[in-house]
C-alpha cells in the first residue's frame, strides 16, 4: 500500500486541502439531493404506532408536529414563536377506546371490515336487523320508507350491485341511504351499509343523531343479518386546539418569500387497536418539505427567501391553512408562490400539478427543467381544484401549485397506506425538479 503525505509549500498543502474541501461541497450537494434514507427515516417515524396516525387521539398530531419543529431548529430555521407553532382550534369527532362490531357470530376487525362514519355517536348493545336489498328497495320504495319510520331495528342496506344501476336509481338509493343517516325523525339506533367497494375513512368536525357502519361485504360470512352487537365510544372534541409549524430561511433576497407547505396531520385512530399511518397521505409530502429546508439549509442557499409550513387540520377540512391565511405570520402580499405537497410518495405516472392551467409560466418552467434533467415520465396540468391546503392561498389570489404523483399503490384514506409499502418510486427526482424550481423561479 503506498503512504500518502503532504509535503512542500505552504500554497500546495493549500490548494490540495482546497481541492479536498470542493470535492466535499460538491458530494455533499449530491448526497443531499439524494437524501431518500432521510425521508424513509422521517415517513417511518411519522407512520409508527407511537403517532396515533397524527390525529386527536393520544395527542398524535401534537407529537408530529413537535417532531417537525425539532427538525427546523436543528436545521436553524427561523421562528416567530418559541416553539415555531402556530395554535389554532378546531373541533373534532374522536374514537379513542372502544370500537368492537358483531355480527351474529362473526367479530369485525376495524379498518379490515368495517369503518364507522366519523360522524357517528357511540352506541352499546345486541340489535335486531331489518335487512335491506337494491332489488325490494327500488320494487317498493314506499313500504320500506315507512317500516323504516316506525321500526327500532337497525337497518341495513345491502348495496350489491349498485355499479350496475342507472344513474336514475342511484339517485333514488343515495337519497334512501341520506334518510337513514341524517333523518332525526326515525327511532333506528344505527344504520349498517353493506358496501363492494373498498373502505375509506375521513374525519368529521360534526356529530350525527345517530351512528352508521359500512362494512365490506366480501369480508362477511353471510350479507343476511339476523342481530348485530355494538360496543363503540366516541369522544366530541369542541373545545381542541391544533397547531401549524412555521419555519423561515432567509434567502439572498429578503423582499420575498416562496412557500413551501405540507399538512402533517391524518386520520388518527379509530379504536384503541386500529390506527391510520397516513404513509402517502402525507407523511411523504412532510418528508419533501424536511428534506427541502435540510437542503437549502446546508448545502445551497435560495435564492428568496424560503418559508415552510407544516399544516395542522387538513383532514378537518383545510383549517390550519385556512387559520394561517387568515392570520399570516408574514404579508401574503410578499408571498412569490406555494408550492404545496400532498401525496408525493410514487411517481410510476409523473405527477400532476394543480393550477398548472392557472400559472402556465410556471408551469412552463417545471416542463424545461424535467425534460433537460429527464426526470419524470410525465407532468400532468391541471386547472384549480380545492383540494389541498393550497385552496386556502387561492382564495386569497396567492399563486399556488398543489403537487402530487401518480401511479403506484392505491392505498389511500385506509389502514393500508404503510411506510413499508410506500415505493418512493420518482422521490429523487421529484426533490430535483423542486429544488431546481425554487430556485430558477423568477
Amino acid at each position: 500500500m503506498r503512504k500518502w503525505t503532504i509535503i512542500g509549500s505552504g500554497q500546495k498543502s493549500c490548494r490540495i486541502k482546497t481541492g479536498l474541501y470542493l470535492l466535499f461541497v460538491l458530494l455533499s450537494k449530491h448526497l443531499a439531493a439524494q437524501d431518500i434514507h432521510y425521508a424513509q427515516t422521517t415517513i417511518d417515524l411519522l407512520t409508527g404506532a407511537d403517532m396515533h396516525g397524527r390525529g386527536y387521539v393520544e395527542g398524535g398530531h401534537l407529537k408530529a408536529a413537535n417532531y417537525i419543529a425539532s427538525e427546523f431548529e436543528e436545521f436553524g430555521l427561523q421562528s416567530f414563536s418559541l416553539n415555531y407553532q402556530q395554535k389554532f382550534p378546531l373541533q373534532v369527532n374522536t374514537y379513542p377506546s372502544q370500537m368492537r362490531v358483531k355480527v351474529d357470530q362473526q367479530k369485525l376487525l376495524p379498518g379490515v371490515d368495517f369503518l364507522i362514519d366519523p360522524s357517528s355517536p357511540g352506541i352499546r348493545g345486541k340489535f335486531e336487523v331489518v335487512n335491506i336489498t337494491l332489488d325490494t328497495l327500488l320494487t317498493n320504495m314506499t313500504e320500506w320508507v315507512k317500516l323504516v319510520k316506525s321500526t327500532k331495528k337497525v337497518i341495513c342496506l345491502n348495496k350489491s350491485g349498485y355499479s350496475q344501476l342507472t344513474q336514475e336509481d342511484k339517485h333514488v338509493i343515495d337519497g334512501f341511504e341520506d334518510v337513514l343517516k341524517f333523518n332525526r325523525s326515525l327511532t333506528i339506533p344505527a344504520a349498517i351499509i353493506l358496501i363492494e367497494t373498498k373502505l375509506t375513512w375521513n374525519i368529521s368536525q360534526k356529530l350525527n343523531d345517530r351512528p352508521v357502519f359500512y362494512i365490506k361485504l366480501t369480508e362477511l360470512k353471510s350479507p343476511d343479518i339476523g342481530r348485530i352487537q355494538f360496543n363503540v365510544k366516541n369522544d366530541f372534541l369542541n373545545d381542541h386546539y391544533s397547531q401549524n409549524v412555521i419555519g423561515l430561511l432567509n434567502g439572498e433576497k429578503t423582499d420575498s418569500l416562496i412557500v413551501i407547505s405540507a399538512h402533517y396531520d391524518h386520520l388518527g385512530r379509530m379504536g384503541k387497536d386500529t390506527y391510520f399511518p397516513g404513509a402517502n397521505d402525507n407523511a411523504s409530502g412532510v418528508a419533501m418539505l424536511l428534506n427541502l429546508a435540510r437542503h437549502f439549509s446546508f448545502f445551497d442557499k435560495p435564492k428568496y427567501s424560503l418559508l415552510f409550513i407544516a399544516f395542522g387540520g387538513e383532514e378537518a377540512g383545510l383549517i390550519g391553512s385556512q387559520y394561517y391565511v387568515s392570520r399570516p405570520i408574514y404579508p401574503l402580499a410578499k408571498v412569490k408562490f406555494v408550492l404545496n405537497l400532498d401525496i408525493v410518495g410514487t411517481g410510476d405516472d409523473g405527477i400532476t400539478v394543480v393550477n398548472g392551467k392557472v400559472y402556465e409560466d410556471e408551469f412552463d418552467l417545471l416542463n424545461r427543467i424535467n425534460s433537460k434533467k429527464e426526470l419524470l415520465n410525465d407532468i400532468t396540468s391541471r386547472g384549480t381544484a380545492c383540494n389541498s391546503d393550497h385552496c386556502s392561498f387561492d382564495q386569497h389570489n396567492v399563486p399556488a401549485f398543489f403537487i402530487y404523483t401518480k401511479g403506484g399503490i392505491q392505498a389511500y384514506h385506509d389502514v393500508n397506506d404503510r411506510s413499508s409499502t410506500l415505493p418512493l418510486t420518482e422521490y429523487e427526482d421529484l426533490f430535483l425538479l423542486l429544488s431546481d424550481f425554487i430556485q430558477d423561479l423568477d
